[in-house]
């Protein structure tokens, strides 16, 4: 897989994009039966048929070593996060009032941020003893992303239990979407780059190769995704 972490970190890697991958489809399936419409339904299957062939040929790229000459051409990295960062974005500013839109369940795209918890507490770890990544993309350094695997499932349940209120879980997402701010700019910061400012002795490395090229291609603009449509449904008290 053109790099030197564990097999059962890639393994595992993996698996987390498919279990993530396929219940995405399972909650745009679920919005599409609510809202009924067809019209719906032929874009969202045009957003993912156009998805997935981005992750596609980013993986082939990857693991062809595309992207291990950042040096030298740094532009590279925004390669990898813009085309489906602007993608999920425009389906948020184009769908926010619709039918559709709305139909999104909340409580199952906050059940989906728990991904995040096999992220910090078995691939960060394991890349890092790879050395792949620096330790401050993990707890013990400056990530305490794993706070929002560990909690988004109770946050889920009690929203959907009418626990908490919509202004709670409006709260968890801003603060959600902070810590993932926090832990994308510091792995940023420390991919080999004439801009690199952190893990200079052990520099984030991992993301250039395949699989875990995905992990900002594809897992980071799932978790922005999620939060940004929290919030916007929240905040336009569109709640289900």
């Amino acid at each position: 897989m053109n790099n030197d972490a564990p097999m059962y970190v890639s393994i595992s890697f993996i698996l987390i994009v498919g279990a993530v991958f396929f219940y995405l489809i399972f909650i745009f399936n679920d919005a599409l039966k609510r809202d009924n419409s067809n019209q719906s339904s032929r874009k969202i299957r045009f957003f993912a048929i156009g998805l997935l062939a981005w992750f596609t040929l980013i993986s082939f790229l990857a693991y062809h070593q595309f992207f291990l000459n950042v040096e030298t051409h740094p532009q590279k990295i925004a390669l990898i996060i813009a085309p489906p960062l602007v993608t999920v974005v425009s389906f948020i500013l184009f769908y926010r009032k619709t039918s559709l839109f709305k139909s999104i369940s909340l409580e199952k795209i906050t059940y989906l941020q728990s991904f995040r918890l096999g992220i910090e507490s078995v691939i960060f770890y394991g890349l890092l003893k790879a050395g792949l990544i620096p330790e401050l993309m993990t707890l013990s350094g400056r990530n305490p992303d794993i706070l929002v695997g560990i909690s988004a499932p109770f946050i889920a349940f009690f929203y959907s239990r009418k626990i908490i209120s919509s202004k709670v879980l409006l709260l968890w997402n801003i603060f959600s979407l902070l810590l993932l701010i926090n832990i994308v700019t510091n792995a940023v910061l420390s991919i080999p780059t004439p801009f690199q400012m952190f893990g200079l002795d052990q520099p984030n490395v991992a993301v250039l190769h395949f699989p875990f090229i995905l992990l900002p291609s594809f897992l980071v603009v799932t978790a922005f995704f999620g939060h940004l449509l929290s919030i916007s449904r929240l905040l336009s008290h569109s709640i289900d």
